[in-house]
């Protein structure tokens, strides 16, 4: 048989550090210990947690303006080109469909968006 699948697998991970390796019940006792304060950033180790990596990773705003400014442009375009084949054959009918003003909505968003970031 598969002799891979018998052997028991280790339950200390190797990468762990110590502070990550603190039982769950440690913890919480740390927190609810009325020497820590209520929002306390500090571990039972003594580590203190970085809020701003934690919450927020570095974003790479180029690339997510580059990103906006292409869709956006290829939704104004597309746009474009819907007004100028189909508005003067049916005007009527392209106003009353529901999904181009759902995509003049989409693109006011993605205006504001980009202008946002």
């Amino acid at each position: 048989m598969n002799e891979g699948l018998l052997q028991e697998e280790s339950t200390a991970d190797p990468m762990q550090t110590p502070s990550e390796s603190a039982s769950c019940c440690s913890n919480i006792k740390h927190e609810l210990s009325s020497s820590t304060p209520i929002f306390s950033l500090s571990k039972p180790s003594g580590d203190v947690i970085d809020v701003e990596k934690s919450f927020a990773p570095p974003r790479k705003f180029h690339l997510t303006i580059i990103l906006r400014a292409v869709f956006l442009a290829f939704s104004i375009f597309s746009m474009g080109y819907k007004l100028v084949v189909v508005w003067p054959v049916d005007y009527w009918r392209f106003v009353l469909y529901l999904t181009h003003w759902t995509f003049a909505a989409s693109i006011a968003y993605q205006a504001t968006a980009l202008y946002v970031t």
